[in-house]
């Protein structure tokens, strides 16, 4: 039986690894975009993902999301509520005028749009590294309101033509 090889003259096992910017200390984990490995001092937490500091000041880690997630939201937001109020002052008023309801949906059929333009632009700027990754989750609120938009908008709409086309429900 063969006995073991000695070990290399710095004293490290085979097979162990190194931080990559402290060579004389064992690695705990890697990088998970870029590999490097890294010891207790050099991982960096952004979320649960662990990251290099390089990487972390990449990827934005102390910024906070930009201006288009915010904007997304918004957009996404304020479109979604306006068919809402839109429905809730046609019930108080007992009736609105047509060309005000569709011009009211248009104004939130156009916000939907562009609050899910803007989102997907962001979230696809995150995954290519040129946005900070903190926008992530606004960028997704920003995709939910505009789908919740798109679908009030088609309620609205219906409500609309039915008001308009049925004078039963007028009165």
């Amino acid at each position: 039986m063969a006995s073991p090889p000695p070990p290399p003259s710095s004293g490290l096992r085979p097979g162990s690894t190194r931080c990559g910017n402290h060579p004389d200390v064992a690695a705990v984990d890697t990088c998970s975009r870029c590999g490097t490995f890294l010891c207790g001092d050099c991982v960096e937490y952004l979320g649960e993902t662990v990251l290099c500091d390089a990487c972390y000041q990449r990827l934005g880690g102390d910024q906070p999301g930009s201006r288009s997630a915010r904007t997304a939201v918004i957009l996404g937001g304020i479109g979604a509520a306006l068919p809402l109020l839109l429905a809730a002052y046609s019930l108080a008023v007992r009736g609105i005028p047509i060309v005000e309801s569709a011009f009211a949906l248009l104004i939130s059929l156009g916000m939907g749009f562009a609050g899910f333009g803007l989102a997907r632009s962001e979230l696809r700027r995150i995954q290519a590294g040129r946005a900070p990754i903190r926008g992530q989750r606004l960028a997704r609120a920003g995709l939910i309101l505009s789908a919740v938009n798109f679908g009030l908008f088609f309620l609205g709409l219906a409500a609309v033509a039915a008001f308009f086309f049925f004078p039963l429900l007028r009165g």
